[in-house]
């Protein structure tokens, strides 16, 4: 897993450094879905602090195993009304927001919870895919504006996206990033506090050359993702 640490950072600074970035601004998340804790518990020891989960019941689990360890979670997958308590109470941001209703409800349990400012970004379906979830690229702006008219506890840090696979995106000539890469940082940058939550271990690389602030790396840190989730 060390090697697999080092080459992910590798490749974050050689990318950022390609494109003039600073390395240190470019957040990683480690994706540990299906993962065991023991893994999360491995990764966290070599210096990793943020992780991804993509099921509350998931979350829940491993965040109370490993409450002991200095672990910031963020919930990156799709809200149901029914478990958004839990995933508040467990999770330090949520990266998944699509609709006002699942902010609504998250502005009411973060109440509960006392807390003042509590992250959020909102969650893009950026090709309008139809398995896909998300808000579309246009009604982002107004879905934002919504959240921080109705929901003053929530802090709007950025947008959150996962596109179609690169080999399928149109790519610009001059600067060799994918058009919807770009169109999607400068969404980001009229959303919130401005971030891009971009980038995953196939496509790190045209991410961090658009401009993302986050890339969430499973795969890459993890190896071969389980095809269950862990009982």
């Amino acid at each position: 897993m060390k090697a697999n640490f080092d080459q992910a950072n590798k490749r974050i600074v050689e990318a950022a450094s390609k494109h003039s970035r600073d390395p240190s601004r470019i957040r990683l998340m480690a994706v540990s879905k299906f993962h065991p804790a023991g893994k999360v518990a491995d990764l966290a020891a070599l210096g990793q602090t943020y992780f991804g989960e993509n099921y509350a019941q998931e979350l829940i689990d491993k965040s109370v195993e490993l409450s002991a360890l200095p672990i910031t979670w963020s919930f990156i997958g799709q809200l149901q009304s029914n478990k958004i308590k839990k995933i508040v109470l467990h999770a330090d941001e949520i990266q998944s927001v699509a609709k006002l209703k699942d902010a609504q409800l998250i502005e009411r349990y973060v109440c509960e919870k006392e807390c003042d400012h509590y992250p959020i970004y909102l969650c893009i379906n950026a090709a309008d895919e139809p398995q896909k979830r998300g808000a579309s690229m246009q009604e982002a702006r107004e879905l934002a504006a919504q959240i921080e008219d109705q929901c003053p506890h929530l802090t709007l840090k950025g947008v959150m996206a996962i596109p179609p696979p690169l080999a399928s995106l149109e790519i610009c000539p001059e600067t060799q990033i994918p058009h919807l890469y770009s169109r999607l940082r400068k969404l980001a940058d009229s959303v919130g506090q401005g971030l891009l939550s971009l980038g995953m271990s196939q496509d790190l690389e045209a991410a961090i050359a658009a401009g993302s602030d986050i890339v969430r790396l499973g795969t890459a840190l993890f190896g071969e993702r389980p095809k269950n989730k862990p009982i």
